[in-house]
């Protein structure tokens, strides 16, 4: 959930109790719950939960969501943390869900210099876990930090 940049303009429109958030970042935990305050949230009942590296999605696979979306994280990932965060997410979809995240796919993965990016993955890694779990992939272009790159892929059942 970062900082609630986007959580903040999409609880509104939710029932009470559907929006959780996860983050790995304390800090953001602590700021994400003072925006649920000073932006009256608070009767919206959010969730935001501390995860970490080794417990991607802190929830057993009988609790489901219509919708994950993962902005600007997969970049943090390394390719088997990736790997583990497309199957989790599957693992939580419901039936009719959709998994949605940002990413710069590349014909094999790597790690960058710079410190925008920090880990441009295969397509391998998506087509694979696609494959072995009968999902369907699309994806369209986004831009945020560069022209060319960045794509959102969309997952869900077939």
């Amino acid at each position: 959930c970062g900082t609630l940049r986007a959580g903040k303009d999409i609880i509104p429109y939710l029932n009470k109790g559907n929006y959780t958030g996860i983050e790995i970042s304390p800090e953001a935990v602590e700021y994400s719950k003072e925006v649920i305050g000073k932006e009256g949230l608070s009767e919206k009942e959010p969730r935001i939960i501390q995860n970490s590296i080794d417990d991607i999605i802190p929830f057993p696979t009988s609790v489901k969501f219509d919708f994950i979306g993962c902005m600007w994280v997969v970049y943090d990932m390394p390719p088997e943390v990736f790997e583990e965060f497309l199957h989790r997410s599957v693992d939580h979809l419901d039936g009719d869900g959709l998994l949605v995240f940002s990413w710069c796919p590349r014909e094999y993965t790597y790690k960058p210099d710079n410190k925008i990016f920090a880990w441009l993955h295969s397509r391998d890694i998506v087509n694979q876990v696609v494959k072995e779990r009968g999902l369907v992939y699309t994806e369209t272009p986004y831009q945020l930090h560069r022209d060319d790159e960045q794509i959102v892929g969309m997952i869900e059942f077939e």
